[in-house]
């Protein structure tokens, strides 16, 4: 789960948000005008698999959302909830999400990496904005409730997000 407020795609147009060492990440990129696309990176053996939105998330906006994904199989895609200030939704693949490499060979474990919240360990992935509330969960069950804890609490106090820094 992640809440981020985006000024930019990022250094050289990409911007980790989140990542378990090089076995998965999630990250920002390829700004045009006003928006940005998210990505997420799963490392397998033999080719990565990875999913992006189109350029359509805002930035200067507040962004929450909850990535979900299970990579014991190849054949598994994951799901974005993402919720922008104004409108919630679901995004899968074929319906918001798009598969630009399917995952072939053996997931890479990410025991033993650290959990990096921002930039990647070569300076090369700079987050240009605010990351807060980040959370890596086990199940989507856990996933369903901090995304509508996040939600309720924003809608109950709408202030929270200007006193953290964000509009609101």
């Amino acid at each position: 789960a992640f809440l981020v407020d985006i000024d930019s795609g990022g250094e050289g147009a990409l911007g980790q948000i989140i990542a378990k060492g090089t076995a998965w990440y999630l990250r920002v990129r390829d700004q045009s005008g006003s928006n940005v696309r998210l990505e997420f990176v799963a490392d397998f053996s033999t080719t990565d698999g990875i999913w992006q939105t189109a350029v359509n998330i805002p930035i200067n906006s507040t962004i929450i959302g909850v990535l979900t994904y299970n990579n014991g199989a190849v054949g598994n895609d994951p799901t974005l909830y993402l919720w922008n200030g104004s409108s919630f939704s679901t995004l899968t693949v074929g319906s918001g999400l798009t598969e630009t490499s399917t995952p072939v060979g053996t997931r890479v474990t990410d025991v033993g990496s650290d959990l990096v919240i921002g930039n990647n360990s070569g300076q090369t992935a700079t987050f240009d904005g605010l990351i807060d509330e980040v959370a890596r969960l086990e199940t989507l069950e856990q996933a369903s409730l901090a995304l509508c804890d996040r939600l309720d609490e924003i809608a109950k106090h709408p202030e929270y997000l200007s006193i953290i820094g964000l509009a609101a």
